[in-house]
């Protein structure tokens, strides 16, 4: 074998370029809570997709529950309001629900200002449509 290419495995096994323990964590505690991504840290942006999963869960299940209870009571009354309030829960559709969680989800963030109009664009025009 050549000696320029045992100089050159030697140089691949090398470790002494490859950042140490406290260097990656230094990078990663800057990457975390630190850096910033349209306004927020990597921190910020979970907490507010883990909030927005949340909200969407929790609000489907709200719905749902209310949705089939508010049904069972109009069976059993002759009034009309609660026929209607059957209805319109019953027909809140998931896009509608997931831009609310969005919006709530979004709280938790430093947007720029024209990131959070076309939010709060997407909000009206979902509720509009809904």
């Amino acid at each position: 074998m050549p000696v320029s290419a045992v100089k050159s495995a030697a140089t691949l096994l090398d470790t002494s370029a490859l950042p140490t323990g406290s260097e990656l964590v230094a990078t990663a505690e800057r990457i975390w809570d630190k850096d910033l991504y349209l306004g927020s840290t990597l921190q910020a942006w979970v907490i507010a997709g883990a909030v927005t999963l949340g909200v969407l869960l929790l609000a489907w299940l709200v719905k749902s529950m209310l949705a089939t209870r508010l049904r069972a009571l109009a069976q059993r009354t002759t009034t009309q309001i609660d026929d209607l309030l059957a209805e319109l829960i019953g027909d809140l559709r998931l896009p509608l629900l997931a831009i609310l969680a969005v919006v709530i989800g979004t709280r938790f963030l430093s947007l720029p200002t024209k990131l959070e109009n076309v939010v709060t664009i997407a909000t009206v025009i979902a509720i509009d449509c809904n």
